[in-house]
């Protein structure tokens, strides 16, 4: 698993496995599902990310250089 930020616009990405997607899945307004063909998920892309508490726990983890 790893785990991205892009400050420019406040999005993280949570990269579950590698594959290819064969679809992206909205399942609200901040948070996008990619799939693969057989509907695994291979990552997750939060945006607004900083207001998540997700993106506490990636700061938490860079910090103690756990990624």
């Amino acid at each position: 698993m790893k785990i991205e930020y892009d400050k420019e616009v406040d999005a993280m990405y949570l990269k579950v496995k590698n594959g290819s997607v064969q679809k992206t899945v909205k399942m609200n307004k901040n948070v996008l599902v990619d799939v693969n063909r057989e509907g695994e998920i291979l990552g997750i892309e939060m945006l607004d990310a900083s207001s998540s508490s997700l993106f506490s726990l990636h700061k938490f983890a860079k910090s103690k250089q756990l990624v």
